[in-house]
């Protein structure tokens, strides 16, 4: 008997059809099991009325190992991490391909769109703004 794979559950945040823009905007989000290059099972899992901190932990309860997303703020890159979960960012397209070529083992951070910033990882950042105003200059008083 060849060896056997093993059992991977994956999360695609979904938005009509495709990978949607942000994991915590998604309002809803697409769990299959994948085992030995198929897709055992496949079932949707509705947000609407969960809070974006909550996410997390359901995706932990449910045994997700990766996430396929394209975009996500560092609170939710750093919480996936913590809880042992493989974060694939940048990742767009129709999620049943993204499935298909994920279970076949043809999906890979190389098929990742870049961002239009060099040295982004996928994750959300602030734009670089300080409480000082406008081009570091603080407000002086006369």
């Amino acid at each position: 008997m060849v060896g056997k794979m093993s059992e991977t559950v994956v999360a695609i945040p979904e938005f009509n059809g495709t990978v949607a823009p942000r994991l915590d905007c998604a309002s809803k989000i697409i769990i299959a099991h994948l085992q030995n290059g198929q897709i055992k099972d496949k079932q949707e899992l509705n947000l609407n009325n969960v809070n974006p901190y909550q996410l997390i932990g359901i995706l932990t309860e449910k045994g997700v190992q990766k996430v396929i997303c394209y975009h996500l703020c560092r609170r939710d890159w750093y919480s996936l991490r913590a809880n042992g979960i493989e974060v694939m960012a940048r990742i767009s397209g129709n999620v049943e391909e993204i499935l298909k070529n994920l279970a076949a083992g043809k999906l890979s951070t190389s098929n990742a769109i870049p961002f239009w910033r060099k040295g982004t990882d996928g994750i959300c950042r602030g734009k670089g703004r300080s409480r000082r105003g406008r081009r570091g200059r603080r407000w002086e008083q006369d």
